[in-house]
């Protein structure tokens, strides 16, 4: 049991001493580029296409350190939809957005 509570104990005294070390670092407010593979459940109740494999790159800067933003694209290549008639088609899909990254919990984590 004394040995358990001292690991308990070492363990909670090393994430002390992360937290302290992180926050002393300077914030790196530097670009950033994060290319993803996505995967697309899309919907049908207007045709029925098929779930596809697709890409998404985001770039992106942090503000603070409790709030980033981030510029995105994806697209999905060749999907494969059946209209109401029967026939077939191959539809490609894209989009971009922006978001509002926060991360209300930096300090903790």
């Amino acid at each position: 049991m004394l040995r358990t509570n001292l690991v308990g104990l070492a363990v909670a005294a090393g994430l002390g001493v992360s937290t302290v070390a992180s926050a002393d670092q300077p914030l790196d407010d530097r670009f950033y580029v994060a290319p993803m593979a996505t995967y697309g459940f899309f919907d049908e109740d207007t045709f029925n296409p098929d779930d596809e494999i697709g890409a998404q790159l985001s770039i992106g800067k942090t503000l603070t350190k409790h709030l980033a933003l981030e510029l995105y694209a994806f697209q999905f290549n060749d999907v494969e939809a059946e209209r109401s008639l029967g026939s077939n088609a191959n539809i490609d899909s894209y989009g971009y957005g922006l978001s509002a990254l926060l991360f209300p919990a930096r300090d903790i984590f």
